[in-house]
């Protein structure tokens, strides 16, 4: 019985570890791409639709749906995104008082520093908030900033609850702390 090298079975190894891992690659990319809320392979989204600019915050249209070309897709299959706002359609829609802004980040974080008047709904415990929130307003789902995606995790998850005014603001904190917004830190409003 022939006895195998040291160096062939490092080569039979690696050979092996390669097949495991393109399996593994395939399977992978297979059930992601099968799950709605599944995660972004690429960086950018082009499928990002943001409310215009019409200065009318207060007319904004529930959800948009869009239906999915494929083949065996009915109308009650089909997938609503939530509004991407800019910065000047969210200040539009903050004037009507008509909103509810939601900060996905951690406890700790939302403690340390948030939008006055926001609430925190960290994005691991969301499930205990969703049949909480008010349906006549718009929710609006912030996290840090890029390229945190928390909050369109959230809202995703608001609108296959039902929710109907759901917008996502990917600024974040960041943003909304750059533009001006009244913050409260460490308990104190600044």
């Amino acid at each position: 019985m022939k006895e195998i090298s040291a160096t062939d079975k490092i080569k039979q190894s690696m050979v092996e570890a390669c097949i495991i891992l393109a399996i593994s690659a395939v399977l992978g990319f297979t059930v992601n791409s099968m799950d709605a809320h599944g995660i972004r392979v690429s960086s950018s989204d082009p499928s990002l639709e943001y409310a215009p600019d019409n200065g009318h915050g207060h007319e904004l249209p529930h959800a948009h749906v869009h239906a999915h070309e494929l083949h065996n897709e009915s109308a009650e299959d089909t997938i609503l995104d939530p509004l991407y706002l800019n910065q000047t359609m969210l200040d539009s829609l903050m004037q009507t008082q008509n909103v509810l802004l939601i900060d996905v980040r951690s406890a700790s974080d939302y403690n340390k520093v948030h939008i006055s008047g926001s609430i925190n709904v960290p994005i691991q415990d969301y499930d205990q908030y969703l049949n909480d929130l008010p349906r006549d307003r718009w929710l609006i789902c912030y996290c840090a900033g890029p390229p945190c995606d928390s909050s369109d995790f959230l809202a995703l998850e608001l609108i296959d609850a039902g929710y109907k005014r759901v917008a996502v603001y990917h600024d974040g904190i960041r943003g909304l702390i750059q533009t001006g917004m009244d913050t409260t830190r460490d308990g104190g409003a600044r």
